[in-house]
């Protein structure tokens, strides 16, 4: 009787074919919303369009519909230039010269074509209007149809339900009915023994004690135990700052941007210094980008021309974001690189320039002109001052009133300029440069600098009044960064597949 009323009733599917009839319901459904969306879209240009009517072109094309299309954006675009050739040469003819006469027939007609293509978007968007009201209606009549269907399947869903359910009863007994005749079929002839193995005796495999698992399991976890205590107690005892958020929350100071830590090579071991040339896709590159963006943007209404960058100790790495901005902002700018540590400078041995040429401390002594101590960086497309000859006061040269008329003369000829500075834990001539500059970067080498070094570097700094916009955290170790804590950080240049290093 199942089998006979599916035939029937053409009945397919488990559910007597309700769940095919859901699926299509919840799709026109769907595609009903859309058609709807988009007539509601259509009809309220064409209502605009209706009531401004198709005799005035030029109300027309204020319409938005019409004023974005690309047509009517490029005929627009040639009148308008038709029309300012006809308003330069009316300073020149009069309104009867050939030219005069020429350029009207010109603006004539780049008006009537605008006005052709205004009334052919025009009726684009009533024919557009016209077939989603047409679809839309289409789709409501399916959606009433399904409905109807589905209300249908749902009293034959109501019957197949009793004949499937008759079905699973007279089953259920048959099949109780065949095991009870096997069973007895089975134990008929069956004989009883009076005795019966339980549990036969075997040579053992393996020796009961000691259990070298269990013990080699319980090794293993308190040995884990042990480990985890001492990576906190290794962590607990580290004073160093790791992560940008200790930049913020031990140092007290704004995260201007990180440098990640590059692999080390035998053959490069300063690398770092010429990545930003060599690899501009990198990762290292696209970090001093946003440390070049980030001194931008940290003070536009502030005179931040000339930028200094120092740090707690030498080796933390001043020199080498230095190069890396002045190589970073001069794609944008006309860049001066200025090594201003004098004690022990690095610019000329990083970029592979004349150490004997003459520098900043000639220019501030008298000694050379400006244009005798600059050095061009074709490849960097930077101007470069190295520190000239090693003085010996480097901190009264400094200080002295030469070198701030050497840089108000500087700042007049570039953009933009870096000087990179002593440590200002070892010497003063950073606090003496914090008063003749826009913007100070103090650098911090990661997992390396303890931060009451650096809090007492920058503190230093603030008694001279210092503009501290940042600081960098150099030579961040991304996956081990990301064990503390730091994961928006630590993808933060090479998740997201921005950079070709992968």
């Amino acid at each position: 009787r199942l089998q006979q009323y599916r035939e029937e009733e053409k009945i397919v599917g488990e559910r007597g074919g309700l769940d095919i009839a859901s699926q299509e319901l919840e799709l026109v459904a769907t595609k009903l919303v859309e058609a709807r969306r988009d007539r509601l879209e259509s009809e309220s240009l064409y209502k605009q369009i209706r009531a401004i009517g198709k005799s005035d072109p030029t109300r027309l094309e204020l319409v938005p519909g019409v004023l974005q299309h690309p047509l009517v954006q490029r005929m627009k675009e040639a009148y308008a230039q038709v029309e300012q050739k006809r308003s330069e040469l009316a300073k020149r003819y009069g309104p009867k010269h050939p030219n005069m006469q020429s350029v009207n027939s010109e603006l004539r007609n780049a008006r009537q074509a605008l006005d052709k293509q205004i009334l052919s978007v025009v009726n684009g968007i009533e024919t557009t209007y016209k077939v989603a009201l047409a679809n839309e209606r289409s789709l409501q009549g399916s959606l009433d149809g399904t409905k109807g269907n589905i209300q249908s399947l749902s009293r034959k869903e109501y019957r197949l339900r009793e004949l499937q359910q008759d079905v699973d009863a007279k089953r259920a007994i048959f099949n109780t009915f065949l095991k009870r005749f096997n069973e007895t079929s089975a134990t008929g002839d069956l004989n009883t023994a009076n005795a019966r193995i339980s549990d036969p005796a075997v040579v053992p495999i393996e020796a009961a004690k000691p259990k070298k698992k269990l013990i080699v399991a319980l090794a293993f976890v308190v040995s884990s135990l042990f480990g985890v205590m001492f990576a906190f107690l290794l962590q607990a005892l580290n004073n160093t700052v790791k992560t940008p958020a200790e930049v913020e929350s031990r140092l007290g100071e704004t995260m201007l941007g990180l440098l990640p830590l590059l692999p080390r090579r035998r053959k490069n071991p300063n690398q770092s210094y010429r990545q930003f040339l060599d690899m501009p896709q990198s990762p290292y590159s696209e970090a001093l980008r946003t440390i070049r963006t980030g001194l931008i943007l940290s003070a536009l209404d502030a005179d931040n021309k000339i930028v200094s960058v120092t740090s707690s100790v030498p080796g933390e790495g001043k020199t080498t974001l230095s190069l890396g901005l002045a190589f970073a902002t001069g794609q944008m700018e006309n860049v001066l690189l200025i090594d201003a540590d004098m004690r022990r400078p690095a610019v000329s041995r990083a970029l592979g320039l004349d150490k004997s040429h003459a520098g900043l401390s000639n220019l501030v002594a008298g000694t050379a002109q400006l244009s005798e101590c600059i050095q061009r960086y074709e490849e960097g497309n930077i101007d470069v001052l190295s520190a000239g000859t090693i003085p010996p006061n480097p901190s009264e040269l400094l200080s002295s009133k030469r070198f701030a008329s050497v840089l108000e003369l500087l700042q007049t000829k570039y953009d933009r300029i870096v000087i990179d500075s002593a440590p200002c834990q070892a010497v003063s001539d950073a606090m003496i440069l914090a008063s003749q500059v826009g913007a100070m970067i103090y650098v911090v080498k990661s997992d390396s600098t303890p931060h009451q070094q650096a809090r007492s570097g920058l503190k230093r700094l603030h008694e001279a009044k210092a503009p501290i916009v940042g600081v960098v955290l150099n030579q961040v170790d991304v996956k081990k960064t990301a064990k503390y804590g730091a994961e928006q950080y630590g993808g933060y240049y090479d998740v997201y597949g921005y950079s070709g290093a992968k």
